[in-house]
């Protein structure tokens, strides 16, 4: 009004279609289960490269001083497309539970840092999300009976985790007074035993005589 312009009115029946290809045109509260874009990001969801919108919604923008159209797409029309990150191999085996067999099927890193905090140490290993995610995905069937193989193995130790760390704590001890033993030697093969060269077959060993040094 403050350029005293005249603004002229049409009647819909004396126009035709603009543009022959834009989708069906909704009101932003009619748009239902549809979404923008960016919303769909937010999901981890991309419309593909020949994915056409299902509807179109105007928003004016006040940088043009004119409208635009968003397009609006729904979910079962959008491929999966998750945010890029990077993940240690520690990452690998808490979160996606995988085994150094999974992993070595996985491949090599996607890159390797220098460790700030130990430079002469290890490189940090880093493998992109993405790619993770879609290896998984590609092995889903494989990766589902791995998950459910686990699930058992873990059930087991569970069941007998008294025995196993007995044992284990066993054969650490026996293997101290191995070290100590004068009927033992070490080689660069490894610990070889005088008495029993094939491995100690119970324990305690009745033969034990302490080096004397």
């Amino acid at each position: 009004m403050k350029r005293n312009d005249w603004t002229w009115y049409y009647d819909e029946n004396d126009c035709e279609i603009a543009d022959t290809q834009l989708p069906p045109i909704v009101q932003w509260d009619d748009i239902g289960e549809l979404k923008t874009v960016g919303q769909l990001k937010k999901i981890n969801l991309t419309p593909s490269e020949d994915t056409k919108p299902r509807a179109v919604a105007w928003v004016w923008d006040k940088d043009i001083e004119w409208g635009v159209w968003i397009p609006l797409y729904h979910e079962d029309d959008c491929k999966w497309n998750p945010k890029d990150g990077w993940i240690t191999k520690f990452q690998l085996q808490k979160t996606y539970l995988l085994s150094r067999g999974w992993i070595k099927q996985l491949g090599e890193p996607d890159k390797e840092l220098v460790n700030q905090r130990y430079p002469n140490g290890p490189t940090i290993k880093l493998y992109s999300r993405k790619r993770v995610e879609q290896f998984l995905a590609n092995n889903a069937e494989a990766y589902a009976e791995w998950l459910d193989k686990r699930d058992k193995y873990i059930a087991i130790f569970e069941a007998n985790r008294d025995k196993i760390f007995a044992k284990r704590n066993a054969a650490i001890e026996q293997t101290k007074m191995c070290l100590k033993c004068a009927s033992g030697c070490s080689t660069p093969k490894g610990f070889l035993c005088a008495i029993y060269p094939m491995g100690l077959l119970d324990m305690p060993c009745h033969d034990f005589q302490e080096r004397v040094d």
